[in-house]
């Protein structure tokens, strides 16, 4: 595991200097210099300087109105709520949730330049609003879909809600009558806000580039400043790189949300037995990334609809293993059923929910296409990639801690909610977990709190595929996390729980199933990406 050491407080301009500055707590990176651009940008817009952050940080404590006040400043009618929103998003408190890196900065700024294209997300657009109405898991998975983009998920929404409006749909949630009316977008208000926004950008220029000679920073002087996993979105792609890719607008539209996972060491299995049936094993792995969310049903659906592609489950013999009655009509049971498939896993699911019923095969072909389409070399990650990913430098049971009854604020797993549904309530089933996590089946990624490493559903929803051939034990595994080879490669170890995780429960659970035809409906996948 990581070391946890102390850091010193840095040097600092009151109002200007972020909170790991100023804090014991916390770790200095691009994020931080971000927040001095912000408060720039707050000085700019108000013509006051920023609030100090220990101010801000006691406000919180005592419950009162935060002294950067940028509600009331965007109540205003003079500024563009894009730039305000700049600014929030430059200046917040918690490090974890600011703005990580100078490119996503200058993303953002150049939107308040130029207005922000719209086209690949309506292409989702249409899909969601075919049946005349954006649910909230779709309106979920469109704005997830915005940011992978680089859009401001704020003008996206109202983007969305224009757009939908536009075309009668309505917009679960919202008054009937809010139907078909004109809303009010917010724009740039001509040439005195461009000006402005061109004024911002010269201004920044030296900030800028001070930040940017922080992007790559000399090799710390102990461990602590590694310990932060994916500086956080890590994006994945330039607009050049995605215009130079086979496809540049589907690329852009198709491109995961990437987390940098840092280089380090940690031990896979345990010698209890409880865990994994293998000894303790120690890996070092190199820096790679991992995807934020599993693959989704509209993601696999691009897939399908650009090359045709049929399933193993939709072909001969087929089927999927899944939860259902189709047989006796009585009692539902965990079997396969040949008819069912990666559309039909005999349960809803929303454009948002982790696609399932995939074979090896559908994985290695959706792979291939996809990196076809963007250039990139995404892949299934190695057993000890998932796992490191899935701890985030945890010893405890699960990555949030030891406590089960924790368990559903991060995880979609097997729980009250599950055997209380109909129809099998009053069957005497016991629930996995001590609690509520709101799904009986699958649930949308990034539904749940992630773990430190920023990534969602690292502990439930659906079981991942990995790529090493199984063996029962750690012994004589690469010591470097590379996929391991050796062993039976006729089955492959998936890891992980699922909504339907049965028996004893931990979050770094493993299993071999079948390369040939094996699909089921807690199975997904997620990407990652070698640095």
């Amino acid at each position: 595991e990581f070391s946890q050491k102390s850091k010193s407080q840095a040097a600092h301009t009151p109002g200007y200097a972020a909170t790991e500055q100023v804090e014991s707590a916390g770790h200095l990176g691009p994020w931080t210099d971000i927040y001095a651009v912000g408060g720039i940008l707050y000085r700019t817009l108000t013509g006051n300087p920023p609030p100090d952050v220990q101010d801000r940080l006691s406000a919180s404590v005592r419950g009162r109105p935060d002294p950067l006040d940028l509600d009331n400043v965007a109540s205003g009618e003079r500024f563009s709520p894009g730039y305000v929103d700049l600014i929030r998003a430059c200046m917040t408190v918690n490090e974890a949730d600011r703005i990580q890196s100078v490119a996503d900065l200058l993303g953002r700024i150049d939107h308040l330049v130029e207005p922000p294209d719209f086209g690949a997300l309506e292409e989702w657009l249409e899909l969601a609003g075919a049946d005349g109405v954006i649910t909230s898991s779709e309106m979920s998975t469109l704005l997830t879909k915005a940011e992978s983009l680089g859009l401001d998920v704020s003008e996206a929404r109202k983007h969305v809600a224009d757009y939908a409006h536009s075309h009668g749909w309505r917009i679960e949630g919202e008054p009937e009558c809010s139907v078909n009316k004109k809303r009010t977008r917010s724009r740039w208000g001509g040439r005195a806000y461009r000006a402005l926004a061109a004024a911002c950008v010269l201004a920044l220029g030296g900030i800028l580039g001070v930040v940017l000679l922080n992007l790559e920073p000399s090799a710390p002087d102990d461990e602590s400043e590694t310990e932060r996993a994916g500086d956080a979105e890590n994006p994945p792609q330039s607009d050049d790189d995605a215009a130079d890719s086979p496809n540049g607008d589907l690329a852009r539209e198709l491109i995961p949300t990437m987390v940098s996972i840092p280089a380090g060491s940690f031990v896979m299995g345990r010698d209890d037995g409880e865990e994994e049936t293998g000894t303790a094993h120690s890996v070092e792995l190199a820096g790679f990334s991992m995807a934020r969310y599993p693959v989704t049903r509209a993601e696999f659906a691009a897939f399908v609809d650009d090359t045709g592609y049929q399933t193993v489950a939709e072909g001969e013999p087929g089927g999927c293993t899944t939860l259902h009655d189709w047989y006796s009509g009585e009692g539902h049971y965990w079997d396969h059923l040949p008819i069912a498939n990666w559309r039909e896993p005999f349960f809803d699911q929303d454009a948002d929910h982790p696609v399932v019923c995939l074979a090896l095969e559908d994985v290695e072909a959706y792979i291939t296409w996809l990196n076809d389409v963007t250039g990139r070399d995404f892949r299934l990650p190695s057993e000890a990639e998932w796992a490191h990913a899935a701890r985030a430098g945890s010893e405890t049971q699960f990555f949030f801690g030891d406590e089960l009854e924790q368990a559903c604020e991060y995880a979609n797993l097997s729980d009250q909610a599950f055997v209380e549904a109909e129809p099998w309530a009053g069957w005497g089933w016991r629930p996995r977990v001590p609690c509520d996590d709101g799904h009986v089946f699958t649930a949308p990624v990034g539904n749940y709190q992630p773990n430190t490493f920023g990534i969602f559903g690292a502990l439930g929803n659906v079981r991942e595929w990995t790529a090493d051939c199984w063996n029962a034990t750690h012994q004589r595994a690469p010591n470097d996390g590379a996929v391991r080879t050796d062993g039976d490669c006729e089955r492959r170890v998936v890891r992980g729980a699922s909504w339907y995780t049965k028996g004893h429960l931990s979050m770094f659970m493993r299993e071999s199933v079948s390369t040939s035809h094996y699909a089921a409906s807690d199975l997904g996948l997620r990407l990652a990406e070698s640095e």
